[in-house]
């Protein structure tokens, strides 16, 4: 038996306790009888992805053709191996899937949404001034690559915030990118979202301050904010918007439009906001909940112990019972077995 020496990743389904992501868990496998089979992780995965596998796997061998082969990796292993662990002090256990964790992934690009959206909510701190939201554009180029248009518009973006009109007004801020496609054209658009804490700033000055920035002529649009809460839900779902469903009508284009995205910050705060632990209350929870990570004890890999149960390990089906799964079915080599015949060649050779 070994200590835990990680954290336990937070459940798929952000804000419920371990108990019940280890009961949501325990139920499916059951359902699908994965835990009777030969291979329960690859039940359990063929299981999360049954309506997005084909998806998943045009993201995934897009990042191969992007040179990306650890993402490819990783988000390929997302939700393929399910652990056992034990709290000592209760007996109680736990059972985790692995996750991907990227925002293209069909099963935690959700989560990314929602994650997104409580770190904008909670950790905000009060506005000095007044919340406004502040969109950001760029004309489309032809033939110009996604790479390019994000690495425009981020860099004009900077050049903004090192303005004096924009030191005078505005305080803080939080923005994410938007990326959509033109139906008719095939082109980029690539647009800034932010909730900025600011005065009121003229429009015609913020407006001939950024087209100075982007080096061209360029529309935004600002308004007050009048709910904070809706206007971070809005943000957020721009953070973990999927990518336009053209893409994945060409191979190459979405291994190119991966390639860009990659390492490309989904938030970023600036100004006094700069820096900002955007976390949730939802992992500390998560963490005050677990207790201290020396309480949990590696149990195994479910795959491993139900071929050790299979294999008639008394301990390892022991903590199978223990854990919510039940009796597991004895392997063919745990059944009478039949006379083998002899081999043709003896009946030749008589």
């Amino acid at each position: 038996m070994t200590t835990v020496t990680q954290t336990m990743r937070p459940s798929i389904h952000p804000g419920e306790t371990i108990d019940a992501a280890h009961e949501r868990t325990r139920t499916t496998l059951k359902e699908l009888g994965a835990y009777q089979s030969v291979n329960p992780n690859a039940r359990f995965q063929n299981f999360v992805f049954r309506n997005t596998q084909h998806r998943r796997h045009q993201i995934i061998a897009a990042l191969e053709e992007a040179r990306k082969p650890q993402i490819a990796e990783r988000m390929r292993d997302c939700c393929s191996k399910l652990y056992l662990y034990r709290h000592q002090p209760t007996a109680s256990y736990a059972t985790r899937a692995n996750s991907c964790g990227y925002r293209w992934c069909p099963n935690c690009g959700p989560v990314q949404v929602y994650m997104a959206r409580r770190r904008v909510l909670e950790n905000l701190p009060p506005p000095q001034h007044r919340l406004s939201f502040l969109t950001l554009t760029q004309p489309a180029v032809l033939d110009r690559p996604l790479g390019e248009c994000i690495r425009n518009i981020r860099t004009a973006f900077t050049r903004l915030r090192k303005t004096d009109l924009w030191h005078k007004y505005v305080s803080a801020g939080v923005y994410v990118l938007e990326i959509t496609l033109n139906n008719q054209t095939g082109w980029y658009h690539v647009h800034i979202h932010a909730i900025i804490d600011a005065r009121y700033i003229p429009d015609h000055q913020l407006q001939d301050a950024w087209s100075e920035a982007l080096r061209t002529p360029a529309i935004l649009n600002l308004s007050a904010v009048d709910n904070p809460l809706a206007t971070g839900r809005y943000l957020a779902s721009y953070m973990a918007k999927p990518l336009p469903d053209e893409l994945y009508a060409d191979h190459a284009r979405l291994a190119s439009a991966l390639s860009a995205l990659v390492g490309v910050p989904t938030m970023k705060t600036f100004g006094a906001w700069h820096g900002l632990h955007l976390a949730t209350r939802d992992r500390q929870a998560a963490a005050d909940a677990a207790g201290p990570l020396d309480e949990w004890q590696f149990i195994g890999d479910i795959d491993l112990l139900v071929f050790r149960a299979r294999s008639g390990s008394t301990l390892a089906a022991q903590h199978l019972r223990d854990a919510g799964y039940g009796e597991v079915l004895p392997t063919l080599l745990d059944r009478p077995q039949t006379k083998p015949r002899p081999p043709p060649w003896l009946f030749n050779a008589a």
